[in-house]
């Protein structure tokens, strides 16, 4: 399934490679999520949501390993 919880790693303890995630707090990753959820949902207007995915997937390429975000956001193209 798309949406299959297996498939969303908000949880998933990645100990290898080390990034800048590993040091954050948890507390500001899940305000991470927030902020990207709130903003998603609060905007009227399309390309401001298309701006803010794409800035988020970008966060996610630059601080993920491939092989965590390129399903992601095969999955997240293949919606939209």
């Amino acid at each position: 399934s798309l949406l299959s919880l297996s498939n969303l790693p908000l949880t998933s303890y990645v100990p290898f490679p080390k990034t800048a995630l590993h040091r954050i707090h948890p507390s500001v990753k899940l305000a991470y999520i927030l902020l990207f959820l709130v903003l998603i949902a609060k905007t009227s207007s399309i390309a401001a949501k298309l701006s803010i995915a794409t800035f988020f997937i970008l966060v996610q390429v630059a601080t993920f390993p491939p092989r965590l975000w390129k399903p992601q956001v095969m999955r997240t193209l293949a919606v939209s």
